[in-house]
This record gives C-alpha cells, sequence and structure tokens, in this order.
C-alpha cells in the first residue's frame, strides 16, 4: 500500500491510498506520457510532475506523491544482497519443515545457497521489502514435509533499490527503461 498525495492545479490537496497494482499502472501510464516528470525515491516511493494546461498563458502544475505505507528501513548491504537473491531466484518462506530440515523454518530461501535467515526474513516481511503469496505444501529433498509460501520483492522494494543504485545523471532514462520492464 501507498500514501498518495495529489496536489492539484488549483494548488489544492487530496491525499489518499493506492495499491501495488494502481501505484504501477500509474507508473506505466506515466512513462508513455510525453512531458510527464518523475522521480523514483529512495524511500520505495515516486512523485509525478505534469504542467496542465487550461487556457491561461502559463501552465499549472499538477504533482502525484506516493510513498510506502510502511518505512522501508534502512537498506543495508545485507538487506540488499538478500533482497538481490529473492529477485534474481525463485524464492519461498519454509514453515513446518520437519525433521533435520527444522532449521529452515521461518527461512527464507531463494536459489541453492541464497536468501535469508529467520530474523532476516522477518524484519523483510514486517517492513514490507517482500510480499508473500498463498502457502503450499511440498517436500524437502523429496521426503520430508514442509509448507512454502512464494515471496517476491514488492514494488517499494523495487523502486528503492533502483534509486539507490542508479546514476543521478541518467535517473531520469534510466527509470523510463525501469518501469517498462516491470
Amino acid at each position: 500500500m501507498f500514501r498518495e498525495t495529489v496536489t492539484s492545479k488549483d494548488r489544492t490537496t487530496s491525499t489518499g491510498t493506492a495499491t501495488e497494482q494502481r501505484a504501477l499502472a500509474m507508473l506505466r501510464r506515466m512513462v508513455k506520457r510525453p512531458g510527464c516528470r518523475f522521480e523514483v525515491t529512495r524511500t520505495g516511493g515516486f512523485r509525478i510532475e505534469r504542467d496542465v494546461w487550461d487556457g491561461d498563458v502559463t501552465p499549472k502544475l499538477r504533482t502525484i506523491t506516493l510513498e510506502p505505507s510502511k518505512p522501508l528501513g534502512n537498506l543495508t548491504k545485507t538487506v540488499r544482497e538478500a533482497l538481490a537473491d529473492i529477485d534474481a531466484r525463485e524464492a519461498y518462506l519454509i514453515t513446518d519443515a520437519q525433521g533435520t530440515f527444522a532449521r529452515r523454518n521461518d527461512c527464507i530461501a531463494a536459489g541453492l545457497l541464497g536468501g535469508a535467515g529467520p530474523a532476516l526474513a522477518a524484519r523483510l516481511i514486517t517492513s514490507g521489502l517482500v510480499t508473500l503469496g498463498k502457502p503450499y505444501k511440498a517436500t524437502s529433498n523429496g521426503y520430508m514435509p514442509e509448507t512454502r509460501t512464494p515471496v517476491r520483492l514488492s514494488l517499494a522494494a523495487r523502486l528503492a533499490l533502483f534509486a539507490l543504485d542508479a546514476d543521478p545523471d541518467h535517473r531520469q532514462e534510466a527509470a523510463a527503461e525501469f518501469i517498462r520492464s516491470l
């Protein structure tokens, strides 16, 4: 979820909430619209500005700002590495593992060696950096039952990682390409 703030051409402000799907649709529309200026923020949000012509000699500015409902917190090197693992591979949260695999309970597995341990996994989930899918039953190594829940990066996490890694001189062009790839 995102907090949405819209400043209209007459400088009135309205606030509300936007789902991740609405925010993504807004970003995709904005990239296609000529004359829109935008910025992806390190906090996992974005700001859109555009000129609105209403018959006057000069245009009026309209802005839309979306920020994550929950602050993402500090994206340390460890957190960024875990997020990169989760983004690069099929990842899932393991619960109810049994036997020798019980030590994997509450961990996020991504590939053979990637992912996050229980403490980091809990932090990623509570801070809204990852979203969870629907759990399903599986087996570890083909014989020990466990429950797996698919994990993916949230839009806010993707935006924050992009803003941290983007070259400041070419951020606008790179952000447009990044948004097209989402």
